[in-house]
């Protein structure tokens, strides 16, 4: 039987699938107005069109399903129920950069989504900076005349081969320093926080910016890569 979803349940499935979501973020209001604090500036993109009832319900609901969960963030994580006089509350809590309720996918709730979404995991590709990236004796192998403009980067994906290509494509982007490409196998990869762990492959290297001069609005070659998924 095929799934079906109104358009707040996929929203809110959607919106947390790489991250969870604080509920103070959600039940900001949508722009226009631009010069206050919307959903639509928070996490660029439109908001879910819910008004404040209509958003507590939906979340109850997904929260009776099994498919979200809440928890409490501060110096501990406390895990919440899903009732509705909960959600409520929570969502009328003012917004802070500190602690806060969130909400997440539940493994039941990522394969909902996935239902409806078809991703394409082959194409997930984890490119961050690495604060804990090691430098050996050389210092900054062989750049060390502008240290700052230097950064430690890291690529993971499931696929060699797709590694390879990406990893071919950041070298047109950027600089890298010569010798600084180490590549590792994982077995304890999560492409994000509600699937199972994988194996996978990583690149870790230090780079900095290309100048771009003349061309400096040319799309990244790292940006012709396929989407992982069409309906994020």
């Amino acid at each position: 039987m095929s799934l079906r979803l109104t358009r707040g349940e996929y929203w809110l499935l959607t919106q947390a699938v790489r991250f969870k979501l604080p509920l103070s973020l959600i039940a900001l209001p949508e722009g226009p107005p631009w010069d206050v604090n919307t959903i639509d500036m928070a996490l660029n993109c439109q908001g879910h069109g819910m008004g404040f009832d209509e958003l507590a319900q939906t979340l109850h609901e997904l929260a009776e399903r099994g498919w979200i969960a809440l928890q409490r963030c501060h110096e501990k994580t406390e895990a919440l129920p899903g009732d509705l006089a909960t959600i409520r509350a929570e969502l009328g809590e003012p917004r802070t950069n500190f602690g806060g309720t969130y909400y997440g996918l539940t493994a039941a709730g990522g394969h909902a989504w996935e239902q409806f979404a078809r991703p394409q995991w082959h194409w997930f590709i984890e490119h961050e900076y690495d604060d804990v990236y090691e430098i050996d004796a050389s210092g900054m192998l062989g750049h060390p005349e502008d240290p700052e403009q230097w950064r430690s980067m890291y690529v993971i994906t499931t696929h060699p081969s797709i590694l390879d290509q990406y990893m071919c494509a950041v070298r047109t982007d950027y600089e890298i320093a010569v010798g600084s490409e180490q590549f590792d196998a994982l077995d304890d990869w999560q492409p994000v926080y509600w699937k199972s762990s994988t194996d996978a492959m990583r690149c870790r290297f230090r780079c900095r910016e290309m100048p771009r001069g003349d061309d400096q609005y040319r799309p990244r070659s790292i940006e012709a890569f396929p989407a992982w998924c069409y309906w994020l």
